[in-house]
């Protein structure tokens, strides 16, 4: 898996994976990363990497910084993203990234309230 971190744009990720052109190589989006260091929507980065999405990273943030909150407490909309997700049958691996227990419980009621936890169990 490789993950989203700094970069501004997919390109160097699509251009590295249509290059290897392997079913082993995939992509990790962190959207947390996509608010806090590239400044751009998941729409422009999830669409052209579907292809070798393999994993997600989730957790929120206000997009200031990589704050690792709970999932509704900042800026990203979630509830669109997991229709586009379950629209497109994209089934990734999910890890939780909240760093607090309690950004935990509210990642779970979010994802139970959002509907995502019946489309991934």
């Amino acid at each position: 898996m490789l993950e989203n971190t700094y970069e501004n744009t997919p390109k160097a990720h699509e251009a590295l994976f249509s290059s290897l052109n392997s079913p082993h190589a995939q992509f990790c989006l962190d959207v947390g990363h996509l608010m806090s260091f590239a400044k751009t929507p998941w729409q422009n980065w999830l669409p052209k990497l579907t292809p070798w999405l393999g994993q997600l990273h989730l957790h929120d943030n206000d997009g200031t910084n990589d704050q690792h909150l709970g999932l509704g407490l900042g800026n990203f909309h979630f509830k669109e993203f997991f229709t586009f997700l379950s629209k497109n049958n994209l089934h990734p691996i999910v890890t939780l990234e909240p760093h607090s227990e309690d950004d935990l419980w509210q990642t779970l009621e979010f994802l139970d309230d959002t509907g995502y936890l019946d489309q991934i169990s």
